[in-house]
């Protein structure tokens, strides 16, 4: 028997203990609707903000408990006055046993929910974090970016989740942990109960009723008898399963699943749970090696965070409401969507970015056939007080504890990019390395994920051992992917896009209809003629390009060749930095400027990154549609040709790829294939094409030069386990005007490897814009096609530097 509490509660942003009282006056409090982040009701507000609301009840049982799906981040919490506790973080459901303080009749519940502002500094935000919120507190996709102090704006304070009332008897399952044994003759499945017997010692009978959910099959039962304590006790069990449909990802089978029933029985009373889960193994070997069911497997997949606030992820209707900042998203339900477009993008694999999300988005995946890897919600600095890790260590309990059932879920990751491993964190807040900086937190928290779940694959921290590299933004020019740097598993890599017109026109509405472009440019130039190459810069950058030439033409510097390319990358890099990295001030800024400055501002605000997209030779163009063309193209072409790149080294090199990243959390300029409304990029058909199961592939540069022939190799990458002896690769190159030329070869495509090469040479073209589509055929149907949009210029400046 569930009572719903949502509704307008009142709330107040000062902070005075008498809230808690019953009988404390409130009525000329405003309301907010409850559950909602508050930023999402109209509250923008870092802190403080009390909650009260009424509501009956009449007893229907001898129990009751009250319960809070997601409070972000503290949450002290008084019924009638009486205090039941104190709650830390934002995404773990809690709950409070409450029969002893309910009244027959009114009821009065307060909440203080405190979601601070973390003071930025060497020992606060960004390098000695306090808060375990992950991307949700500080990223470079949140609202001001990662490393100004704006990067706090928009808080996600607030009960964003569902609070209910719950009557039930003396008897209740807490939690069932499922964990499927496959490696003996006959499958296992183990059960780990956490029961509640708030009476005496009793005997009782535990029934397990295990059957299939979306698919036909014959269910099985299992009964079991115990000796129940009394209070909490943790028993578990054994239970023989045969026949077994394999829970698999969509590229390899079915996503079979099953619905295990687990009933406790006692005398007169019970208490019943039921879990969606599917059988199946996932393991990582030596050398990233992923091995799901027992036969290796080759991760294609995507960076994920869909949304800065988790209420707007689970209640459509009040994220659609004319109250929402943003305008709302598109109808359906939030998690099915996203994870249908990850499949139709050919994604196997959705990395939740540094960020616990709501289990609604892994029963998606389950259903979807779509494996996850999990982050544990740090990034960059946290403090290592004692404190804080004891606080870290209960959070990972209960991230893995509460999402343990899901069979998508195929790993966790203790922290994203952490200071030990990243001395480019100690220069971007302007302090020194430090190699011991979280390294015992992580440490620890890999300890006991492992402990708490020993079936999965536990990474200490994403960017050590698996790496982030983007070449073509970053990591020096776009050429350097033939290096295969972050190999064996790449985990992020892209390039940032600008959005569709329509979505930037709706991101910043006050700058009319070019979203301020006009503004952007006229600041732009005026940037570039007040600070230009200085004679010392000038020497550095062409010495850096001397080196990387020096080494490139040179095979006996093969294995230096890397490391001096992205030394002089990092030279040039630097000497431009403070041209486009820092904004003028207002004072530097003359007085006709001052708007465009601000559009400038906004821009970054949502995220704009002007030194790499500028350095890397985006141009802006004329008009705004030029400009979201040239990002956008650009963006595309990082995409495919990375994505190419790294799956033509599939299992040789390369074990796995994680682009960055897949949707916009909020109306924002990044890495995204998708902007915050789900308006495709470009990017989005470029990433479906390069991660088909079955690819065929050309590598191609991003422009070509007119009137000279272009060798090129062929090579087809098949992941599923169907091999394809006598294909056939037919190729087309045409323009406006129709075909140019076309040829067909055969080709033998092993089942999950890489085919041979094969050399061919594309004639030469005079200036202008060409399409290349390759379908591959088997037994006359199209089991992969793709296609490269080729610009070709007369004459080239290095493209390769």
């Amino acid at each position: 028997m569930t009572q719903i509490l949502s509704g307008n509660w009142l709330y107040s942003i000062v902070d005075d203990p008498d809230f808690s009282r019953r009988d404390y006056d409130d009525a000329a409090w405003p309301t907010i609707r409850v559950p909602q982040n508050w930023f999402l009701g109209g509250l923008d507000h870092h802190g403080v903000v009390w909650y009260r609301t009424t509501f009956n009840y009449r007893p229907k049982a001898e129990f009751a408990s009250l319960h809070f799906e997601g409070v972000d981040y503290f949450a002290d919490v008084f019924l009638n006055g009486h205090p039941l506790g104190r709650h830390a973080g934002y995404f773990d459901p809690f709950q409070f046993e409450v029969s002893e303080y309910l009244r027959t009749g009114e009821n009065r519940l307060a909440v203080r929910v405190d979601s601070p502002y973390e003071t930025p500094g060497p020992d606060g935000w960004h390098i000695r974090k306090r808060l375990v919120k992950g991307v949700l507190n500080h990223h470079d996709c949140r609202p001001g970016g990662g490393w100004d102090a704006a990067g706090q704006s928009y808080n996600t304070g607030g009960i964003w989740n569902r609070v209910y009332l719950e009557e039930h008897g003396p008897l209740t399952i807490d939690r069932v942990l499922l964990h499927a044994d496959l490696g003996g003759k006959k499958p296992i499945l183990n059960v780990q109960l956490t029961v509640q017997n708030r009476t005496g010692k009793r005997e009782a009978l535990i029934e397990v009723h295990c059957a299939p959910e979306n698919f036909e099959g014959a269910a099985q039962t299992a009964n079991f008898k115990l000796e129940l304590p009394a209070g909490e006790s943790h028993p578990s069990f054994r239970v023989p399963v045969k026949d077994i449909q394999l829970w698999q990802p969509w590229d390899r089978g079915n996503p079979n699943l099953y619905n295990i029933t687990t009933t406790l029985k006692s005398q007169k009373e019970s208490a019943v749970r039921t879990q969606l889960f599917g059988f199946r193994s996932a393991k990582v070997e030596e050398g990233f090696r992923w091995i799901v069911n027992d036969r290796p497997y080759f991760v294609r997949g995507s960076n994920y965070i869909g949304t800065q606030w988790l209420s707007e992820s689970l209640f459509h209707e009040l994220a659609s409401s004319k109250n929402h900042p943003f305008g709302g998203g598109p109808a359906g339900d939030f998690y099915a969507r996203d994870v249908a477009l990850a499949k139709q993008a050919n994604l196997n694999m959705l990395r939740v970015h540094a960020h616990v999300v709501p289990p609604e988005f892994h029963t998606a995946c389950d259903r979807a056939g779509v494996l996850v890897w999990q982050d544990f919600p740090l990034i960059w600095g946290h403090s290592d007080e004692p404190e804080f890790r004891k606080e870290a260590e209960r959070q990972m309990c209960a991230m893995v504890t509460g999402l343990y059932n899901h069979p998508s879920i195929a790993a966790w990751c203790c922290h994203n990019e952490t200071p030990w491993d990243s001395p480019w964190m100690a220069e971007t807040v302007g302090g020194t390395f430090d190699p011991s900086h979280n390294r015992d937190l992580d440490a620890k928290l890999e300890s006991l994920a492992r402990e708490l779940d020993p079936g999965r694959y536990v990474h200490r921290a994403s960017g050590a051992g698996d790496r982030h590299t983007y070449p073509g933004w970053y990591d020096g020019p776009w050429s350097n992917y033939r290096y295969l740097k972050g190999s064996p598993f790449v985990s992020e890599y892209g390039a940032q896009g600008l959005p569709a017109k329509e979505s930037l026109q709706r991101m910043l509405p006050q700058y009319g209809p070019d979203a301020g472009f006009s503004g952007l440019l006229e600041f732009k130039d005026w940037i570039e003629a007040s600070r230009k190459t200085g004679p010392l810069e000038k020497v550095v950058t062409d010495a850096g390009l001397a080196v990387y030439r020096f080494a490139e033409n040179r095979s006996a510097l093969k294995k230096v060749k890397l490391a001096l390319a992205e030394w002089a990358a990092r030279k040039i890099r630097e000497s431009g930095e403070s041209i486009f990295n820092k904004t003028p001030s207002m004072e530097e800024t003359p007085k006709e400027l001052q708007v465009a400055r601000e559009i400038w501002e906004a821009w970054r605000f949502h995220d704009m990154q002007f030194m790499q997209t500028f350095e890397n030779g985006v141009e802006t163009g004329a008009s705004l549609d030029d400009f979201i063309a040239n990002s956008q193209r650009y963006q595309s072409f990082i995409i495919q040709y990375g994505t190419e790149t790294f799956r033509r080294a599939k299992y040789s090199r390369i074990t796995g790829i994680l682009q960055f990243d897949f949707t916009d959390p909020w109306p924002a300029i990044t890495w995204s294939v998708l902007d915050y409304w789900r308006t495709p990029k470009p990017a989005f058909d470029a990433l479906r094409r390069s991660m088909q199961p079955v690819l065929p592939s050309f590598l191609l540069p991003q422009k070509l030069e007119a009137r000279k022939a272009l060798p090129i190799v062929f090579r087809a990458i098949n992941d599923l386990t169907d091999s394809f002896p006598s294909a056939t690769c037919e190729w087309h190159l045409a323009n406006e005007k129709g075909d140019l030329a076309s040829a067909t070869f055969p080709v033998a495509i092993p089942a999950d490897g890489v085919s041979e090469e094969v050399k061919l040479t594309l004639p030469s073209l005079s200036p202008g814009r060409f399409i290349f589509t390759v379908t591959l055929l088997a037994d006359d149907a199209v089991v992969g096609e793709n296609r490269y949009d080729i610009l070709v210029e007369d004459s080239l400046q290095d493209q390769n530097k």
